[in-house]
């Protein structure tokens, strides 16, 4: 039997994120699970993507609407940066990352800032901020921690 590589482009789907779609293991960091929330969009997993949603955060969100699509394939993840303040990822994290996709043979990249929570002992989506402007290193940081972005996700 032949491997497949994750699409999330990490490893094997077996030996990463595999485990987290068939609920055998939870993300151990925010990073893992934008991983494995954009593999599960490849794939149209929409019951994972609703579970691993923050349920404060999913207005008019279901499965159903989580497992389409709408003609879109993703092609490729690149995590651009993962939270690495200690203080903050115990409860909370960015993700920042580029997503390339495929609509109507074109080819387009969704840039976005993520934000990841700890929900009853898991990692959860929160909420992203797609397309963000260029942020200074003394500005406030866009996950929302009352910190300037050098002191934050900016390190």
């Amino acid at each position: 039997m032949q491997s497949q590589t994750c699409p999330c482009g990490s490893k094997e789907y077996s030996s990463c994120c595999q485990a987290l779609h068939l609920g055998h293991a939870r993300a151990d960091t925010a990073e893992q699970l934008m991983r494995s929330r954009f593999s599960a969009f490849t794939m149209g997993l929409g019951q994972y993507l609703f579970d691993t949603h923050h349920p404060d955060f999913r207005a008019d969100l279901s499965v159903e609407l989580l497992s389409d699509n709408n003609g879109i394939q993703w092609q490729s993840l690149q995590i651009i940066t993962a939270n690495r303040n200690p203080a903050l990822s115990v409860t909370k994290a960015c993700v920042e990352f580029k997503a390339t996709y495929l609509e109507d043979e074109s080819l387009h990249v969704m840039h976005e800032r993520s934000l990841f929570l700890r929900y009853q002992g898991q990692w959860v989506y929160t909420h992203g901020e797609q397309q963000p402007s260029s942020i200074g290193r003394n500005q406030s940081c866009p996950c929302q921690s009352g910190k300037k972005y050098k002191q934050c996700c900016g390190r």
